[in-house]
């Protein structure tokens, strides 16, 4: 005799029927327009039941207006799935926000038209992954792995916040991907420091399911950082030494960054010898120095500027830094004095500027009177 545990249940599908949308790389919709069918999505039946730590017994109760789209897989995919690309992740939102509205738009992955058809942990919006630093955080991926061919189904609702209730409803842009098995590509950008507790920089990129800014690592020493800023417009990628950790000697210094895309976050059955297949670690040395140091965020070397230019660089020193001039040859743009988290910024109006090119100057100065500089060429195109 084996006993064999089974449940069932009765429901009446309110999305039978319902009109679908064929599934682009990108979509955008909008959650507060069209007809509300569906408020409960399973199974599981409690995605966000972790808030239950801050006294909130949630269950799912999504009353925007739904967007449903149709996705055809013609042959057996590793993997597929989406992600809200806007309103992207704020990486310093308050924790309760990270398990509950950083991410107002819920995407649901589902196995027909049928709300309480969900694929499982991979199909929620949430973070099923717990090798992952950001697990269990809302992310707004939906997925599934493994996945036979066939016709699937995402349905992109909203709530209210859990905790407010404020209705989540709103405008969204989503992103679609199959078969995503590459990780991120990780480059450095801040290849010489200044001693102390600096800023280190780098470009991190995805071409599928996009890169998951809360899974960002910087391991050096003992102690490891998540990013506290990240563009996912140009892949820009921040992290700043801790003030907790012991400053860094002048020499050379080793560290690795990690990076995850939004697929690893659906990777709950992994095959092979490689657990995280989504996600890379990238080894970087670079060369700490007791001076100033400044380098080039944005723009890019060569790049055409608009009309009104986004001037960024990452300066640091074992000194307090008393300001930043940038410069365009010999005359100077602006000089900022306040940054965040060693990021200098300025907005460059090009408008009856010299055509062709230009090259810029970023020049820090710190209290001990000591300088540094770094330039960049660019054109002015309009």
């Amino acid at each position: 005799m084996r006993r064999i545990p089974y449940a069932f249940s009765v429901t009446r599908p309110q999305l039978t029927g319902v009109t679908t949308i064929p599934l682009r790389p990108r979509q955008s919709g909008d959650t507060r327009t069209g007809e509300d069918r569906a408020r409960v999505y399973r199974w599981p039946t409690s995605p966000f039941a972790v808030l239950g730590a801050f006294g909130v017994d949630p269950s799912v109760d999504e009353d925007g207006k739904e967007k449903v789209y149709s996705l055809d897989i013609p042959r057996q995919a590793v993997n597929a799935g989406v992600v809200i690309e806007r309103p992207a992740i704020k990486i310093n939102a308050p924790l309760r926000a990270l398990f509950s509205s950083n991410a107002p738009i819920h995407p649901w992955f589902l196995g027909s038209l049928d709300e309480n058809d969900v694929l499982g942990y991979a199909g929620i919006p949430v973070n099923s992954n717990g090798l992952m630093p950001d697990f269990l955080f809302n992310v707004g991926a939906a997925g599934g792995v493994f996945l036979p061919a066939g016709r699937y189904y995402v349905s992109v609702d909203s709530g209210r916040d859990l905790f407010t209730g404020r209705s989540l409803a709103g405008p969204y842009v989503l992103r679609s991907w199959i078969n995503d098995v590459k990780p991120p590509n990780i480059s450095l950008i801040t290849k010489r420091i200044s001693a102390g507790r600096p800023t280190i920089v780098a470009r991190v990129g995805d071409a599928a399911s996009g890169v998951d800014p809360l899974a960002l690592l910087l391991l050096a020493k003992s102690f490891q950082v998540g990013a506290n800023q990240f563009d996912p417009e140009t892949g820009i990628a921040v992290f700043s030494f801790p003030r907790e950790q012991r400053p860094l000697e002048p020499g050379p210094e080793f560290m690795r960054i990690f990076a995850s895309d939004f697929q690893e976050t659906k990777n709950i059955h992994t095959e092979g010898v490689n657990p995280m297949p989504n996600s890379r670690f990238r080894g970087v040395r670079m060369d700490v120095v007791n001076r100033p140091t400044v380098t080039w965020i944005v723009p890019n070397e060569g790049a055409c500027l608009p009309a009104r230019a986004r001037l960024q660089v990452v300066a640091g020193s074992s000194a307090v830094i008393s300001s930043v001039g940038f410069f365009d040859g010999k005359r100077q743009i602006a000089r900022v004095r306040r940054n965040i988290a060693g990021i200098y910024e300025t907005t460059w109006s090009t408008k009856g500027k010299r055509r062709g090119a230009h090259v810029l100057t970023a020049v820090v100065s710190d209290t001990r009177g000591r300088e540094a500089e770094s330039m960049r060429s660019v054109k002015l195109c309009r």
